[in-house]
This record gives structure tokens, sequence and C-alpha cells, in this order.
């Protein structure tokens, strides 16, 4: 699709974005969820090719990593590609992002970087919001963001997180063990955990 003339061309925060919203189907996704899902699929690319997929700086915020754009790129997709809507999550309202009712932009990806969202979201695009906090938590960047504020002895807010901490091939060596600590996981799911080398996937 040609874009508008006044239209700025999209970042891959606006292709992925929608692509995270248009996996949770129509139940949506809670904005919390989806930043999380990002976060994962910029650091499974980092580790994976030494760059992030959406090019984006991250940031330790009280509920975790954050992308300084993410306002701004929610914003612009409003009302087109996603819809954002107040819905009740138990005692309290959650912003939940649904596929919106027009695209402007074309918001497919090809490999290697489909190979990166495909295996994230089919790994984490189904979990409950409180596993997948844990595996971002034992995230290289958030583990060396957290030692951090320890010995600070404050909480580092509005700090920028650094991605080359993801050891690759160190953590892959991991993988086969943390994976065997999984009680209940099938074969199939096994080996796609394997496959998710730049992550520390300790949930279980």
């Amino acid at each position: 699709m040609t874009l508008a003339a006044t239209e700025a061309p999209p970042t891959p925060l606006h292709k992925l974005i929608p692509a995270i919203v248009a996996n949770a189907g129509t139940d949506g996704i809670g904005r919390t969820k989806l930043v999380k899902l990002l976060y994962l699929i910029d650091l499974e690319s980092y580790c994976r090719r030494g760059v992030t997929l959406t090019g984006a700086s991250w940031i330790r915020q009280k509920k975790g990593p954050l992308p300084s754009a993410l306002y701004r790129v929610t914003e612009e997709l409003e009302g087109k590609e996603i819809r954002i809507e107040e819905r009740l999550k138990g005692r309290f309202t959650e912003k939940t992002h649904v596929i919106g009712p027009t695209t402007r932009y074309d918001l497919t990806f090809v490999d290697p970087e489909r190979s990166i969202v495909d295996d994230v979201l089919e790994t984490y695009g189904r979990m409950p919001l409180d596993a997948i906090l844990r595996v971002v938590y034992e995230t290289p960047p958030m583990r060396a963001a957290l030692a951090a504020e320890e010995e600070a002895g404050v909480e580092l807010l509005n700090v920028s997180l650094d991605f080359s901490t993801c050891d690759a091939d160190l953590l892959a060596e991991t993988d086969e063990q943390e994976t065997a600590e999984m009680g209940g996981v099938d074969d199939r799911e096994a080996e796609r955990l394997r496959a998710l080398k730049g992550l520390r996937a300790t949930w279980r």
C-alpha cells in the first residue's frame, strides 16, 4: 500500500504492535502484556542478530521494560490499525488493544524478522501475564537493572536497558537444562523453547 504523502513511513513498531494485537484475537491484549511481548521480541532479535527488531530505546519503568516511543506510536495507530478500550479486569480497568477497522501499512514481516516474531508469539502469546512477567524479569537486561538497583538501594527508573548483556551463546547452553526443569511441558513446546536461544524461559 502506498502511503499518503503527508504520512511518515511506519517504523517497525507501527507494524509490530498491530501484529501482536491481531495475534491476540477478539479478546484483545492489555497494555502491560503487549509491552512485554514487544520486549521479548526485541531481546530475541538482539540475541540472534545483534540488533533489535524495532530499533526502539528501552527504559526501565515501574512495571518493567518500556519502549520510549510506545505512547506516541499507539496514538498514531489508534482508530486505524488498533482501537484502545478501557476494560474491567477484576477490580481494575486496563487499556486493552483490539484490532482496528483499517490499515494503512503492509503489516507483514519477512525472515529473519518473521521467524523471530512467530517464535515469540507462539511461545508466549497465550501465556498468562504473571508468567510472562516472570520470564521478563529473568532476562539479562532486567537482571542487570535489578542488580544495579540493589547496589544503589533505590529504584532506578527511566534508565536505559542494556541489551548487550544478552549472551546468546551462554544462554543457549542453559536452554536444555532449563527446559528439562519445566515439569509438564510437552515435547513440541520444549522444542520451541529451545529455539528461543536468547531468552531465559524459567517459568514452570
